[in-house]
């Protein structure tokens, strides 16, 4: 389960999942401690081993070293999900945590115009916290290059972990965001692979978020996908956000549809079961209408991409 912490962030991305979670319908821009709490409890009881925190900017809660030192306390790793523009409170609250116990995914993709002040504060995360770190970047224009050449620079100057997550803007259902149509998958495809290659020169693996599909890589590409990268599986399943006002949704590109109520549940295996049976009928439909005749998804091995590109296709509100 993903706790969305704070609906409060330092960045304006373009293509951001979490947009309409930051743009003051919550009656607190804070997770309280007792919300943090219960699911720590829910966690526990099914022998959860890992507290996800993300924004917002998680590291941006005021009460964020306070919640990493209780987690760790009770036995759970944590996974920050972070931009790396971290105030000093939470630079030095992570640093004093052995390093297998604390984890950052630190998404530095361009698509925002950030103050210097900014970058200079996401420097002395890196410099610091480098070591615990695999970077991530978005791709959500088919028009805009991606530099892999300063990740793998960072990785290098920093020590981070030498692994890259990619990922592809997804569209917010009934929303407006920049992101990927389906149509263009296949010169995703190609940006993907042109990273790979260029990564793997430097030993450095590249990591593939949800949401893709088979259908992106032409056969001469699938080489390289195999032996360039971490590896490649076709994923759509619920992930479960929190919100800070107790809202639960299947993840951030469905945030606005089917949402649940965290007090109407003891176990986190029932929400993703609930998730689960909800969504199937859509998963049927695919992200495009050539999923219905496509190989990869008749024979188990693609589950037809995103869902919100489904659920739009469908014109279902969620309603």
């Amino acid at each position: 389960m993903n706790l969305l912490i704070t609906t409060i962030c330092n960045r304006k991305c373009r293509f951001c999942f979490a947009k309409m979670r930051l743009a003051g319908k919550q009656a607190t821009p804070f997770m309280s401690r007792k919300m943090i709490n219960d699911v720590m409890d829910m966690l526990q009881k099914e022998d959860g081993r890992q507290l996800r925190l993300l924004g917002g900017e998680p590291t941006l809660h005021p009460e964020f070293s306070e919640i990493v030192d209780a987690a760790i306390e009770r036995g759970l790793d944590v996974l920050v999900f972070s931009n790396g523009m971290m105030p000093e409170k939470s630079i030095a609250a992570i640093e004093r945590h052995p390093v297998e116990k604390i984890s950052i995914l630190c998404n530095i993709s361009p698509q925002a115009d950030d103050h210097p002040s900014l970058i200079k504060r996401r420097e002395e995360a890196l410099k610091r916290l480098g070591c615990r770190m695999v970077p991530g970047v978005t791709i959500s224009n088919i028009e805009e290059e991606i530099d892999i050449g300063q990740y793998l620079e960072s990785i290098e100057k920093f020590g981070m972990k030498k692994q890259i997550r990619v990922g592809i803007a997804q569209p917010i259902v009934g929303k407006d965001n920049e992101h990927i149509h389906p149509k263009d998958y296949p010169k995703i495809g190609g940006i993907i692979v042109k990273m790979a290659r260029q990564c793997i020169e430097k030993e450095v693996l590249l990591g593939f978020d949800c949401g893709m599909t088979p259908c992106m890589f032409s056969g001469d590409q699938w080489e390289v996908v195999m032996t360039c990268t971490s590896g490649y599986r076709s994923q759509c399943a619920p992930i479960i956000d929190l919100g800070p006002d107790g809202n639960l949704w299947h993840c951030f590109p469905l945030s606005e549809v089917f949402n649940e109520k965290l007090s109407s549940f003891s176990k986190r295996t029932e929400i993703v079961e609930l998730y689960e049976k909800r969504m199937k009928p859509f998963h049927q439909f695919g992200c495009s209408p050539a999923c219905v005749r496509c190989k990869f998804k008749r024979r188990g091995l693609c589950r037809g991409g995103c869902l919100a590109h489904a659920i739009q296709g469908a014109n279902y509100s969620g309603k």
